[in-house]
């Protein structure tokens, strides 16, 4: 059966982060905060630190990319979401001179041992979209 017929979207998005926080944690990043928000569409999906620089991680996860990459849903609008959210964190927890960035991870999701991550770092909507992409694929094991 399609993932969709079993799964629904809020589903396949918790198992995205859960993808996502596995893969940064193997990649020594230390979770500091999961679903960290103000309020719905203001929220920060992951934040972690790794080499003394906070990441501000917005996970994306499709079941396929017949409609786009999943990390072409991260618009101006959403930025602005992720910058103000950003703010907010570093205001509430005191954090105001450790280096910061923000990452995207894409995931392609078909089942939990068959999916494709992509982790887009320091991305911005400009001429430099992004520092550097690292691709991940867990593919199913056939014995």
């Amino acid at each position: 059966l399609p993932i969709s017929i079993w799964k629904t979207a809020q589903e396949i998005g918790d198992t995205g982060e859960e993808l996502a926080a596995l893969y940064l944690t193997k990649n020594g990043y230390q979770i500091l905060d999961h679903n960290w928000g103000l309020h719905r569409g203001c929220e920060l999906d992951i934040v972690a630190l790794k080499n003394n620089t906070i990441h501000f991680i917005e996970v994306k996860t499709r079941t396929s990319d017949k409609n786009g990459e999943p990390q072409a849903a991260i618009n101006w609008k959403k930025m602005q979401h992720i910058n103000n959210a950003i703010q907010q964190y570093r205001y509430r927890k005191g954090i105001f001179k450790t280096a910061h960035q923000i990452d995207s991870i894409a995931i392609i999701y078909r089942a939990d041992d068959d999916y494709d991550l992509k982790h887009f770092l320091d991305i911005r909507l400009n001429s430099t979209a992004c520092a550097d992409i690292i691709i991940f694929q867990q593919k199913p094991i056939h014995k």
